[in-house]
């Protein structure tokens, strides 16, 4: 019989990344929904994609963290910038494509009129995302500790 030792007490804001990449998953599938039924052939199909591809490599560098693949200071930065480029691309997005779509009296849409006029959302939350994958491939050469 061996003794491991138990598993070192889960960071907060590993605990927040979890949540957030839920999150992001639960925004993928909704996207991909609102695409299907109300905007088919739009660029939802894209936000989806890649929020429902971002949300489990955001759950995989946590684990990296953890296993020591990766520093977890790294791990946790790397898990941010994927998962703030996932969201302000698709954020950019839904709200270009749904805004519109929602009636005048809707709660919301002034607020999704507002984030649409954002310039260059989109295309900085993809640039986010090319960013982390890129430092992801050179945190593979990192020590660890």
């Amino acid at each position: 019989m061996s003794f491991h030792p138990p598993p070192a007490p889960m960071h907060w804001f590993d605990r927040l990344t979890l949540v957030l990449a839920a999150l992001l998953g639960a925004m993928g599938v909704s996207l991909a929904a609102a695409e299907a039924h109300l905007a088919q052939g739009s660029a939802l199909h894209s936000a989806a994609l890649l929020a429902l591809v971002t949300a489990p490599a955001c759950l995989a560098l946590v684990t990296a963290g953890y296993a020591g693949l990766l520093a977890p200071i790294v791990a946790r930065g790397l898990a941010f910038l994927l998962w703030l480029g996932s969201f302000l691309f698709g954020l950019s997005l839904s709200t270009k494509i749904l805004g519109p779509l929602l009636p005048q009296e809707h709660g919301l849409k002034g607020l999704m009129a507002l984030i649409a006029q954002i310039p260059m959302l989109a295309p900085f939350g993809g640039s986010l995302m090319i960013l982390a994958w890129i430092l992801c491939a050179c945190a593979a050469f990192l020590p660890r500790r």
